[in-house]
């Protein structure tokens, strides 16, 4: 049986969700681009939320009927409580949490200082590589310290993998390493 990755755009939480409209009419790239890298590499079973369109308590309904292996939430300044409610609920059912996106890159240590619910802190400008990383670290096929751009707990502190994302040859053809978005990870009416 394959393992499951949930990979979710927070939705905002309740007090931004009357006067933000960012990315309401666009579907989210970000996640399906993790998506798509994970398919394309690994064995793994991917199902791709946009909490902008779906709501938090259907995605919660959805983790605690399926357990996913591994909760991997891109989180921003204005979606961080809809985040941790989402990790919460990921941790209760057994699930590896990971953040990424803006928010867990600049405030990534605090928040693994403070909370529990998250395990990891992906710190990649481009995540797809470090995804595939982590999935192998969390198969047993590669040792956490060679995980690209990875925030984790060990013994006590804070580690910090600051390896390049790319290869120095590669870092000016960023957009041929990325793979095409496959938009059918997401839900039809929002493609």
């Amino acid at each position: 049986m394959k393992r499951l990755i949930y990979l979710v755009n927070a939705g905002n939480d309740e007090k931004y969700r009357q006067g933000v409209v960012h990315g309401i009419s666009f579907p989210p790239l970000g996640v399906i681009s993790l998506g798509t890298a994970v398919q394309q590499a690994t064995d793994w079973q991917v199902r791709v939320f946009d909490g902008l369109v779906t709501s938090e308590e259907v995605i919660i309904k959805n983790i605690q009927q399926d357990y996913p292996a591994v909760l991997g939430i891109s989180v921003l300044a204005t979606s961080y409580q809809s985040a941790l409610n989402l990790a919460q609920a990921g941790k209760k059912m057994g699930a590896v949490t990971i953040f990424g996106n803006d928010q867990a890159r600049i405030t990534g240590i605090n928040m693994l200082k403070a909370r529990p619910e998250i395990d990891y802190i992906c710190t990649a400008d481009i995540g797809e590589r470090s995804l595939v990383q982590f999935l192998e670290y969390i198969e047993g096929k590669r040792d956490i310290s060679s995980v690209a751009k990875l925030l984790y707990r060990t013994n006590g502190s804070i580690q910090h993998n600051d390896l390049a994302e790319l290869n120095l040859a590669d870092r000016f053809a960023v957009l041929d390493q990325i793979p095409i978005p496959n938009r059918s990870l997401i839900q039809k009416e929002i493609r």
